[in-house]
């Protein structure tokens, strides 16, 4: 997937972009309110229950990327977990300077991340991230153990084709300090706590 958005973190100063092709770029939705900036990849399910949740500071109902501002703006971090549907999401506090980003349970779109040079990337594809790295090896102990499992497992594995490019597992959030660069990693979903054996 070459479209999406791209997040570098270098020296404390955050670039974010929409790449790919023009209409993969409009794919993107963001919005920016008071230090807060969102990008958002995909889209969001049961806007009007998280809109109620929200209550008075809920956004226009179409438009998602402003419904997970509000969302994150009212509930913080938890904000970022509520929230359902296909999407990549990046949040970017300078207020509270954090990156903060999160893929569904689902999976319905990937996001990659590494750390190379003092330097932090996230995308929803590799190539930014490959320029990053100054060109990533062939991980090739990956690409032979994808050959052995079934395809919907691979999204499951915290790495990917190339060599330091980490994949963000569904369900997880990566938070990163804006200040040092620090990352943690949060897994919010777990499929196997959701199991009612009754």
């Amino acid at each position: 997937m070459s479209n999406g958005f791209a997040l570098f973190l270098d020296g404390g100063r955050v670039r974010a972009q929409a790449h790919g092709t023009e209409a993969g770029r409009r794919l993107v939705a963001c919005a920016e309110d008071a230090g807060i900036r969102v990008l958002l990849y995909g889209r969001l399910y049961y806007r009007q229950e998280l809109a109620t949740a929200i209550a008075a500071d809920a956004p226009a109902p179409g438009d998602d990327a402003a419904l997970a501002l509000a969302s994150y703006r009212k509930f913080g971090i938890e904000g970022i977990e509520r929230l359902e549907g296909d999407f990549a999401v990046a949040v970017v506090d300078t207020e509270a300077a954090r990156i903060v980003v999160s893929r569904d349970p689902m999976g319905g779109y990937p996001l990659f991340w590494t750390q190379a040079g003092g330097r932090l990337g996230i995308a929803t594809c590799l190539r930014p991230l490959d320029d990053l790295a100054g060109g990533a090896s062939p991980d090739l102990g990956f690409l032979g153990e994808i050959q052995m499992m079934p395809f919907f497992e691979i999204d499951y594995l915290d790495r990917s084709a190339l060599s330091g490019i980490h994949r963000l597992v569904p369900g997880t959030l990566l938070v990163a300090d804006i200040r040092t660069g620090a990352t943690e990693l949060r897994r919010f979903w777990n499929w196997t706590d959701r199991i009612d054996d009754s």
